[in-house]
């Protein structure tokens, strides 16, 4: 695919992937990866989760979401996990 099929695909507003025969990727469209984590959703609810059999875990944190009545996203999420909670798929806002 050259260049200028991929310009008229990406006007079109299709996201184009292109691969060679050798199984390598030539192009892809750029895409806007932020509505993959909650982070950036209004309605995340980050509460204290402390595993009280792991002195480590007592940063633990559970995800929530206020939007479907606090329902449970994850759980045990430590401080690196907090930073990229990936989006349910029972997300409202997902679409």
């Amino acid at each position: 695919m050259d260049s200028r099929e991929i310009k008229q695909m990406e006007d079109m507003g299709f996201n184009v992937l292109d691969i060679s025969r050798s199984g390598s990727i030539n192009y892809q469209t750029k895409q806007d990866e932020s509505w993959k984590y909650c982070n950036s959703c209004q309605f995340l609810k980050l509460v204290p989760d402390p595993d009280p059999c792991d002195s480590f875990g007592v940063c633990d944190k559970k995800a929530l979401c206020g939007k479907w009545n606090d329902r449970l996203i994850a759980r045990g999420l430590n401080v690196f996990q907090q930073a990229r909670i990936l989006v349910p798929a029972f997300c409202p806002t997902r679409d």
